[in-house]
């Protein structure tokens, strides 16, 4: 994150014109996080992947130890 930060700074630094001393601006700034969030992808896919196997752990564990004495429910719910 920190080389992002430094370019990011040293674009917006080049940007600030003399008419707006110490304002970016706004194109600049949404360009810039169109170009930063299109590296999110890879990242939100791996998060989503992460949650939904710990969910499907948890839930594994939940029908077993609900249902460990209905054994026709758990392989029911196994399917789902």
């Amino acid at each position: 994150m920190g080389y992002q930060s430094d370019v990011l700074t040293s674009h917006s630094a080049r940007s600030i014109t003399r008419e707006f001393p110490g304002h970016v601006p706004f194109e600049v700034v949404t360009s810039r996080v169109r170009q930063i969030q299109v590296t999110w992808e890879s990242a939100v896919i791996d998060c989503l992947l992460r949650v939904y196997n710990s969910m499907y752990d948890v839930l594994k564990d939940c029908i077993a130890t609900t249902f460990s004495q209905y054994p026709m429910y758990q392989d029911t719910l196994r399917q789902v």
